[in-house]
This record gives C-alpha cells, sequence and structure tokens, in this order.
C-alpha cells in the first residue's frame, strides 16, 4: 500500500510538472514518464486524481435526532457551498458528526468551520431561548 501511495505521488508529480512547465521539451519529457510509469503499473489518470481527495469529521452535531434538523441541514449546505466539498452523516462513539469530503486541505477547514459555527449558534440559541423565558415570565 505504501509503495502505491509513493508511485501514486510521483506520477501526479511529474503530471503536474507536465501541465506548469514552461519549457515544452521538459514538459513532454515528463508526461511521457508518467504516461510510461501508469501504463507499466496500470494507473488511470482517476485513480491519480482520487489521491486529492480527503476527508474530515466535525467534533460533533448539534443533533443526534433521526431526522436532522432544518438549521443544521442549512448550515451544511452552506459550509458545503463555500468551501466546495460534499458531506454525509455519520455515527461514531455514540454521537452524530458531519464528515465532509474533497480535494486537498478542503474539508478540514469546512470540518473547522462547521464546528465554530455550530459553537456559536447553539450558544446564540441558548441565549435566545433565556430572553424568551424572561419576557414570558414578564408577562405572568
Amino acid at each position: 500500500m505504501e509503495n502505491n501511495n509513493k508511485l501514486l505521488a510521483k506520477i501526479k508529480k511529474l503530471l503536474k510538472l507536465a501541465r506548469k512547465n514552461t519549457n515544452s521539451h521538459d514538459a513532454s519529457l515528463a508526461l511521457g514518464r508518467a504516461q510510461k510509469m501508469m501504463r507499466e503499473h496500470r494507473v488511470t489518470e482517476t485513480d491519480v486524481a482520487l489521491t486529492e481527495i480527503s476527508e474530515s469529521s466535525s467534533e460533533g452535531a448539534p443533533s443526534n435526532a433521526n431526522k436532522t434538523p432544518r438549521y443544521m441541514s442549512m448550515l451544511i449546505e452552506i459550509i458545503r457551498q463555500a468551501f466546495g466539498v460534499q458531506s454525509y452523516l455519520a455515527w461514531r462513539i455514540g454521537k452524530r458528526t458531519v464528515v465532509f469530503y474533497g480535494p486537498d486541505k478542503r474539508p478540514q477547514v469546512a470540518a473547522y468551520a462547521f464546528d465554530v459555527l455550530t459553537r456559536q449558534m447553539m450558544s446564540a440559541l441558548r441565549e435566545f431561548s433565556a430572553g424568551q423565558r424572561k419576557s414570558v415570565k414578564r408577562t405572568t
């Protein structure tokens, strides 16, 4: 498995060099080497592209309900759009988490943003609810 990862990393590096190099001779040489390695090891460009996909889980979700609350779905969708990632809900050690996946470090940033925004949202909700309870007590 480790050798496979090293191979994919080397091919990825050669393909990147072929795309970014301004010298056409060096670019074609790098592309030729990458294609040769891909043929020898039966690796496709999709295999190489998938090495850029990572995933990261949130610390937890504000609700463990079977049906995802609307506010949570909306927050997840906003984060997905803002960071260009996808997500799914999972259960980890008895609590619900949101798993973000996508290219590069985007999932880690998205999971962090979800955790921070969830804490702020839940704090604001508690503050609002406390204010509502106080106003109900005053009217009675």
